[in-house]
């Protein structure tokens, strides 16, 4: 069946128009941002989503009031679907906030003593790793090679009874 040229030129203004009309959306959207508050309680833990357009804020939440600001949010990077699906909704990022039971005040992110850039060179230097190595290295001597040994055989003889593999007597 061949679909005459009329027809696809309509489907494909049609096409174009829909695309013109969810990038117009897209960009007119002012929640640009997708909070997820979770409040920690005993037993299940209570989350709230919700839109906005500012990283600094106050909200409000069974009468009380916690306020927002921008050191206290953690940022979440969702699988690749929800991202494009995140982009279709106008949402530019998603962040988390958590409050402890009883508490108004966001946790904070933990300060770390060590910079990724030491890290790193630890990871990469061969000299610290050979220390490192060296430090947790024992040397062994016959009669424990022998011990190891003798235990892995019994290990394998019981589970090999019990199994029903082997048969004594």
């Amino acid at each position: 069946m061949i679909i005459p040229v009329e027809v696809q030129l309509m489907i494909l203004g049609a096409l174009m128009i829909f695309v013109y009309l969810i990038a117009r959306w897209r960009l007119n959207v002012d929640k640009k941002y997708q909070f997820e508050f979770v409040f920690m309680r005993p037993g299940v833990n209570y989350h709230e989503i919700f839109r906005g357009d500012k990283l600094e804020f106050e909200r409000e939440y069974e009468k009380k009031k916690y306020k927002i600001t921008s050191e206290r949010l953690y940022r979440v990077k969702p699988p690749i679907m929800k991202r494009i699906q995140f982009k279709l909704m106008g949402i530019n990022q998603k962040f988390i906030v958590t409050f402890q039971d009883k508490k108004y005040v966001p946790l904070e992110p933990v300060t770390v003593k060590v910079s990724s850039r030491i890290l790193g060179e630890v990871k990469d230097s061969r000299a610290l790793f050979k220390a490192l190595k060296n430090e947790f290295s024992i040397p062994m001597d016959l009669k424990r090679i022998v011990i190891i040994i003798g235990g892995i055989i019994i290990i394998a003889l019981v589970y090999l009874v019990a199994t029903g593999q082997v048969v004594i007597g």
